[in-house]
C-alpha cells in the first residue's frame, strides 16, 4: 500500500506542476533594433497571467536564428501588473552575428493559458506558446516594426469588436498586415485551431481585416471566453520584403457590457484614404466621441509614430468630458523632414470604463511640391483638381481651413484671388489664358495646376 501511495502522489505532483505551466502565456511578440552592422538588440515581450505566480519567468530562452540559443533576463523588474489578470514582461538581450543574411528570432515556452476557446479546446494549456520575428541583416541599419497597441483587448458578447496593432517602422519602411494562425513552432500552426467566426457561427458573426491599416472588425462575438489570433506585421523596403513580426494576441470576450462607443472626426472618410500633404501646411481637426448610454465613462487617446519621433509640431488636446461626450483637437504643422512615400497613420481610440474600444484611423502622406506633369488627375485627395483644368478648379480645403487664396502665373504675378468659404471651393478660371499657375493659400504656396 505504501508503494501505491507514493506513485499516486507523484502523479498528482506532476499534474499540478503541468497545470501551473499551462496557465501562463496569453500573448506576445519579438522586436529588435540593429545596433551596428552585425549586432542587434532583441526584446521578447510577453503577456502572462498574473495569478500564475509559480510559472512566472525571470528569464526566457531566445534562439537567434544562427544556431545559438540563450537565456536573456527580464528587463522590466518583476513585470508590469495590468488589469484582467495580466502581466507585461520584457526580456532584453544582444547578439552579434558572423555574417549578413536572413534570420529568425524565436521563443518557445510551455504553455498557453487554459481555456482558450479556439485553440485545441478544451486543452489549450497543452499547446506550446511560440512567437517569431524574421529579419534581414545587412549593412543598412534596420529596426523591426513597433506595435503601439497592446496585444490583449476586451470584447463583449454580441457587440462589434475592433482592434489594430497600429504598427510603424522607425526606418520609414512600408508596413502591411496579414491575419494569421498562431504557431507552436516555426511553420507549425497550433492544433485544432478555429477561426473566430467558426465559434457559434451566426449570420452576424462576421470578420473583416484591413491589410493596409491592420484594423480588425469582428461583428460580433457569440460566445464569452478567451480567443487567440495572430497578426503578422510585414515591413518592405523598395518593394522587397525585409522581415515580419508575428504577434500572438488574445481577445477576452466578456458575457455582457456596454454598447460600442462612437467616434468621428471632421471631414475624413473611410480608413483606406491617404490624404496627401506638402510641407508647411497645417492640419487641424476635431475628434468627437460619445457613449451610447449615460453610464459610460469615456477616455479618448491617440497613438501614432508622429508622437514617437522627435519631429515635433504636433499637439493632441483632449477637452474635459461632458456627460458621456468627449472632444479633442489635433494640430500638426508639416515641414520637409516629414516627406516620405510611406503614409503616417494616426489612430484615435475611444474606450469606456469597461474596456470596450472603438477606433478612427486617418492616414497622411507628406510629399514635396510637385510639378504639373507629376500630378495624378484621379487623385482627388490632392487639394487641386482637376489638373489640368479648363473652366474651373476645385480646391480641397479640408486639411488646413485656410481663409484666402491667390492664383499666380508662371512669372509669380497675382492674377486671381478670393475667399475660401467651404471645405471644397470651386474657383472659376474661364478667363485665364492657357498656361501654368500656382495657387497660394494664406501664407503657404506650392499647389500647381495647368490651364489648357
Amino acid at each position: 500500500m505504501k508503494n501505491i501511495y507514493l506513485v499516486t502522489s507523484l502523479i498528482i505532483t506532476i499534474f499540478t506542476q503541468t497545470h501551473l505551466f499551462a496557465t501562463h502565456n496569453r500573448a506576445g511578440e519579438i522586436i529588435y533594433t540593429q545596433m551596428d552592422s552585425y549586432t542587434i538588440e532583441a526584446q521578447i515581450i510577453t503577456y502572462t497571467k498574473t495569478s500564475s505566480a509559480a510559472a512566472d519567468r525571470d528569464s526566457l530562452q531566445i534562439c537567434w536564428g544562427d544556431g545559438l540559443c540563450e537565456y536573456i533576463d527580464r528587463s522590466n523588474g518583476d513585470g508590469e501588473i495590468l488589469p484582467h489578470d495580466q502581466k507585461r514582461n520584457i526580456y532584453t538581450g544582444q547578439h552579434t552575428y558572423a555574417e549578413f543574411g536572413n534570420y529568425i528570432l524565436s521563443m518557445t515556452d510551455p504553455n498557453r493559458n487554459h481555456g482558450i476557446l479556439n485553440v485545441n479546446p478544451p486543452l489549450s494549456d497543452n499547446v506550446v506558446f511560440y512567437i517569431e520575428t524574421q529579419f534581414t541583416l545587412s549593412e543598412e541599419i534596420d529596426h523591426s516594426p513597433v506595435l503601439l497597441q497592446a496585444p490583449i483587448d476586451i470584447a463583449f458578447l454580441g457587440t462589434p469588436f475592433l482592434h489594430t496593432p497600429n504598427a510603424y517602422d522607425p526606418d520609414g519602411d512600408s508596413i502591411a498586415y496579414e491575419l494569421a494562425v498562431p504557431l507552436e513552432a516555426n511553420d507549425m500552426e497550433v492544433p485544432n485551431y478555429f477561426e473566430l467566426t467558426e465559434i457559434e457561427p451566426e449570420n452576424n458573426n462576421t470578420l473583416t481585416f484591413n491589410e493596409d491599416t491592420g484594423l480588425l472588425v469582428w461583428n460580433a462575438p457569440q460566445l464569452a471566453g478567451e480567443y487567440n489570433i495572430a497578426i503578422k506585421v510585414k515591413s518592405f523596403r523598395n518593394g522587397e520584403l525585409l522581415g515580419s513580426v508575428l504577434r500572438d494576441m488574445q481577445i477576452l470576450v466578456m458575457p455582457e457590457g456596454n454598447p460600442l462607443p462612437m467616434i468621428s472626426t471632421d471631414n475624413f472618410g473611410n480608413d483606406n484614404t491617404i490624404y496627401n500633404m506638402t510641407p508647411n501646411e497645417d492640419v487641424n481637426f476635431q475628434i468627437f466621441a460619445n457613449g451610447a448610454t449615460p453610464q459610460q465613462i469615456l477616455t479618448l487617446s491617440s497613438s501614432s509614430e508622429l508622437y514617437e519621433t522627435p519631429l515635433g509640431n504636433i499637439t493632441f488636446t483632449v477637452n474635459e468630458p461632458s456627460d458621456n461626450n468627449i472632444q479633442a483637437t489635433f494640430d500638426w504643422h508639416t515641414h520637409e523632414s516629414y516627406i516620405r512615400e510611406q503614409p503616417y497613420q494616426l489612430v484615435f481610440k475611444v474606450q469606456d470604463d469597461s474596456g470596450l474600444a472603438n477606433f478612427k484611423i486617418i492616414r497622411f502622406r507628406v510629399r514635396p511640391v510637385v510639378s504639373v506633369d507629376q500630378v495624378n488627375e484621379e487623385e482627388t485627395t490632392y487639394p487641386v483638381y482637376p489638373n489640368p483644368a479648363r473652366d474651373f478648379i476645385l480646391y480641397n480645403n479640408i486639411f488646413t481651413k485656410h481663409n484666402e487664396y491667390t492664383i499666380l502665373n508662371a512669372n509669380g504675378q497675382s492674377v486671381l484671388n478670393g475667399k475660401l468659404t467651404s471645405d471644397v471651393v470651386k474657383i472659376e478660371i474661364t478667363n485665364l489664358p492657357s498656361g501654368t499657375y500656382y495657387i497660394k493659400v494664406d501664407n503657404f504656396s506650392g499647389r500647381t495646376f495647368i490651364k489648357h
